[in-house]
């Protein structure tokens, strides 16, 4: 038996004094280089001088469309996320995805949910003096805003979302927007992100595959410029509801 004893002493002592330490190592060494990443992350979402975001605002709506100031008590009103706010969410997004596209080895590690978790985390930064979380996360991956979070004498509409997803196949990006996102709706007319995350290392021949299949999705009534370069805004409408959608491409590589 000495000589069995003997042998596992000496692999013990080897490797809680030679393995076990550059195990330790090595993974500080990974965490350190993770949260390096993070902190460039951080400090590169910066948004230029020349434009400042205002709070988002609600825009009340008449069944037929036209824009209102007041809410007489014999016409349905309907609250939607105004087109100005609207075009300032996407500049903010395409910020923060710029920056995320710098260092993608920082977010090729994550989850859904933890992405969404840092765009939600931007989004309420971006917004000056906000003394409240406007936007919030709601189920697993994504992020709404109600009109009461920003209008405290509005409803409780549903009036900006945003879904994330990794874009592993046709069938998981249109099943975000059909029936996932599609079924949040509760007003007339709702501002929304599709936020696409892509790992493939080819990114053209990855978009080029998967976007078209949401201007097959029913419902669809045209594809027009978002607010921000490289993006595009899909309008759907479906039984009585329209949809704004950004549909917002994220290039994330693979380490």
């Amino acid at each position: 038996m000495r000589p069995i004893l003997d042998a596992i002493v000496a692999e013990m002592s080897s490797y809680f004094e030679i393995a076990l330490p550059e195990q330790i190592l090595s993974a500080i060494d990974s965490r350190r280089t993770q949260l390096q990443a993070f902190e460039k992350v951080m400090t590169s979402v910066k948004f230029p001088d020349d434009w400042k975001l205002s709070d988002p605002t609600v825009e009340v709506t008449t069944p037929s469309g036209d824009i209102v100031e007041t809410r007489p008590t014999n016409v349905i009103l309907r609250d939607r996320l105004a087109t100005a706010s609207f075009e300032d969410l996407q500049r903010s997004i395409r910020v923060w995805a710029n920056a995320v596209e710098r260092y993608p080895s920082a977010f090729n590690g994550l989850e859904e949910d933890r992405i969404s978790d840092l765009l939600a985390a931007t989004l309420n930064a971006s917004l000056p003096g906000a003394d409240r979380e406007v936007f919030s996360r709601r189920g697993k991956t994504d992020i709404q805003v109600r009109a009461k979070a920003i209008d405290d004498g509005s409803s409780e509409a549903l009036i900006f979302i945003t879904e994330t997803k990794f874009a592993k196949s046709e069938s998981v990006v249109v099943k975000a927007l059909d029936p996932q996102l599609f079924s949040y709706l509760n007003t007339a007319d709702t501002a929304a992100v599709l936020l696409l995350l892509f790992r493939q290392k080819n990114r053209d021949r990855a978009y080029a595959k998967y976007l078209p299949p949401l201007r097959a999705v029913r419902g669809f009534k045209g594809e027009g410029d978002s607010s921000v370069s490289g993006w595009r805004i899909n309008r759907y409408k479906r039984d009585g509801k329209e949809l704004r959608l950004l549909v917002a491409t994220v290039h994330i590589p693979p380490a």
